[in-house]
């Protein structure tokens, strides 16, 4: 494989889903490149990241070859929406946590009876 063999691709993500190989776990997206043309990609690495940081629709760059079977193998791949981390109030529904509820409970510790005891924190 030389480097004229590496392609780069950039489209819109159509679908994605985890493959269950032998050794690993693929994730199998398929990108509607800028052409109007349906790839069908499998990414190795890092795939539960990609799953993360991307939805359908979103735009991708992807950077791979193409290997012995005509499947197109992803080595790298960028995103459109740089800089997005998981604090981001901006970011997509499937990301957000629920928040946990604050309690004015404080947590002590008695060494006499070996136990917790909980008191409120304005004491």
């Amino acid at each position: 494989m030389t480097a004229l063999d590496k392609l780069q691709i950039k489209g819109q993500l159509v679908k994605s889903k985890f493959i269950q190989a032998k050794d690993a776990q693929l994730l199998y997206i398929q990108v509607l490149s800028k052409q109007n043309e349906k790839i069908n990609a499998l990414l190795a690495k890092h795939g539960l990241e990609f799953l993360m940081d991307h939805q359908e629709g979103d735009p991708v760059t992807l950077y791979g070859h193409y290997n012995q079977k005509h499947q197109f193998v992803v080595e790298k791949y960028l995103s459109a929406q740089k800089g997005t981390s998981l604090y981001d109030p901006k970011q997509p529904k499937h990301l957000k946590y629920p928040h946990q509820k604050k309690s004015n409970l404080r947590r002590t510790y008695d060494s006499s009876s070996r136990q917790a005891k909980y008191r409120c924190k304005n004491e």
